[in-house]
């Protein structure tokens, strides 16, 4: 499938990139669903900002449903 969209080495890498955040996303929707029934925001702040880390602030909060500032000052 790949082969379809890609015609150089950085076409391939870029749409694996793709892949791989989405496959990120799934994860981290599924992990974030069990921490927040079980209240432990401490582990919801760690995962946002790893998510900011690879995927940019704004889909840290819109996934994780805290604030920017959350992400940011919380310990």
């Amino acid at each position: 499938m790949i082969s379809k969209y890609a015609i150089t080495l950085d076409d391939v890498a870029r749409l694996e990139g793709v892949i791989d955040m989405f496959k990120l996303k799934g994860d981290a929707d599924a992990y974030l669903e069990e921490i927040r029934e079980e209240g432990r925001v401490e582990e919801r702040v760690d995962l946002a900002r790893k998510i900011a880390e690879r995927l940019g602030m704004a889909e840290a909060v819109e996934i994780s449903g805290l604030s920017e500032d959350q992400i940011l000052n919380s310990p």
